[in-house]
């Protein structure tokens, strides 16, 4: 079924203008209603079209030009592109509001390093982190120079890492910011040579004592041979042996393996925003315990 939305602006401009043309001699009111209605499909739609922006190599430097036409509405600032315009960044500075959740994603990784990178003054404040990947390969994330750059992040309180790899906790108990109290961890690898790197689980938690809240997500584990069977009662299990009331699973979303499911649950996760961090089962509590 074609839409409206599959149609180039052009033509659905030349629509409502021909509309207008055609209307005005004899009926201004209804052409006043016309102009209107668009006014107020404007007001109702940009708010929702300009809450979450994404950033990518053919808009940025249209949007480093026209920020102030988007930025006044939005919170959530998704970038892929290949290699941020330092320009693109400073314009950033000029919003009226703070960008409250950044979503950086696979490669661009690097650029935390200029998000943070220590200036009081930094334009972008994010209380909400999201280090996104969109493949499913594995990816050292630590030639980012992620950790050290994450360390500076200190406005940041909700941080979701998407597609954990196995290493990933044991850094995180290094470098931590020290703002975060809730912690999303996405775990897209668990087989028996994973084991070693996930046992730094422990050690995250007993050196991050600020954390609240770490909830682990299995949506990207193999549900062949028992893969996330098997995760699922190696964190019960953990939870149990540290007495942890801080661990959270949720093993309910369904499974994201494909490139297509993938950008679903990315979608699914943008539009839940702050529940993101608070979905699950509680993993222990003294009181289940007893």
């Amino acid at each position: 079924m074609c839409t409206a939305a599959d149609l180039p602006m052009e033509i659905f401009l030349l629509i409502i203008q021909a509309a207008a043309v055609d209307n005005v001699d004899d009926s201004q009111a209804w052409v006043a209603s016309l102009s209107l209605v668009c006014h107020a499909c404007r007001t109702i739609v940009d708010p929702i079209l300009h809450r979450t922006v994404r950033v990518h190599d053919q808009n940025q430097a249209a949007m480093t030009r026209n920020i102030d036409r988007f930025g006044e509405l939005t919170t959530h600032l998704v970038v892929e592109v290949g290699l941020l315009n330092r320009e693109f960044y400073c314009a950033l500075a000029d919003l009226p509001n703070k960008i409250e959740w950044l979503t950086l994603a696979s490669g661009q990784l690097v650029l935390l390093g200029l998000v943070f990178d220590g200036q009081q003054h930094t334009p972008v404040q994010p209380t909400m982190l999201t280090l996104s990947r969109t493949e499913r390969r594995r990816v050292d994330w630590s030639q980012y120079h992620l950790f050290h750059s994450l360390l500076r992040a200190d406005t940041v309180t909700y941080l979701h890492v998407n597609h954990c790899e196995p290493s990933i906790p044991g850094q995180l108990a290094q470098y931590m910011p020290k703002g975060v109290r809730y912690l999303v961890l996405d775990i897209c690898s668990f087989f028996p040579e994973d084991l070693d790197s996930l046992d730094s689980i422990e050690e995250l938690l007993r050196s991050q004592r600020r954390l609240e809240r770490i909830l682990f997500r299995t949506m990207y584990l193999e549900t062949d041979h028992e893969v996330k069977d098997n995760a699922v009662r190696y964190l019960e299990h953990l939870a149990f042996a540290t007495r942890d009331e801080r661990l959270w699973i949720d093993e309910s979303l369904p499974k994201a393996l494909t490139a297509k499911e993938i950008r679903k649950q990315h979608v699914a996760d943008e539009r839940a925003e702050m529940n993101l961090w608070f979905s699950g089962r509680q993993l222990f509590s003294d009181h289940h315990a007893a």
